[in-house]
Parts: structure tokens; sequence; C-alpha cells
């Protein structure tokens, strides 16, 4: 598990499309939060072992906050989990819609 896993979403929006590619800015990259995976608790490590085989695929017209995103948002948000993950899905739907997919 790296940090691909965690991060689509914030690189996504904060990205922009330059010659059929997509770039992000420095000052987008410096802000972007990436976890010290070396500090994850054992117990969520654990939990995420268990879930990463029922990952399914994301339907960006109608996101749904799945256990393996509750779990993450727990270890890297703590009390401000469940706002994050209303965040996250309110981002992906702006994804969608910018892409028109």
């Amino acid at each position: 598990m790296d940090a691909n896993d965690i991060l689509p979403i914030e690189c996504e929006v904060s990205s922009k499309d330059q010659e059929g590619m997509r770039k992000m800015e420095i000052k987008d990259i410096e802000a972007t939060f990436i976890p010290d995976f070396n500090t994850i608790l054992e117990d969520t490590y654990q939990k995420l072992k268990l879930e990463i085989s029922h990952v399914t695929f994301l339907d960006l017209k109608s996101p749904k906050i799945r256990h393996i995103d509750e779990i993450w948002a727990k270890e890297i948000y703590g009390s401000s989990a469940e706002s994050k993950l209303d965040e996250a899905k309110a981002l992906l739907s702006f994804v969608a819609s910018k892409r028109n997919i």
C-alpha cells in the first residue's frame, strides 16, 4: 500500500490539463498531504490488509464511501474523519461533473 492508494482525489482536484496530461503546480504538491506510512497503527494496518481484497470500483457518478475509505479517514483525520469523508464524496462528484463522466 502506498500514497497512490489514498491521494488520487486530492491530486485530481488540484491538477490541471496541459497538452493531454495532468499537471500540478509546486504549491499544490507542497500542500498535498502524504501520510508517513511508518506511523500507521498496527490495528489500522491489519484492518487495511483484511479490506484490500474487497475494494471495488468507485463509480464517480454516484460515489459512495467504502469501508477502506473509513479506515483511512479514521487513521489520518481522527475525529474529523466523517467530515473529511463527506468532503471527499463531494470532490468526487465535482471531478465527475467536471470531466462529464
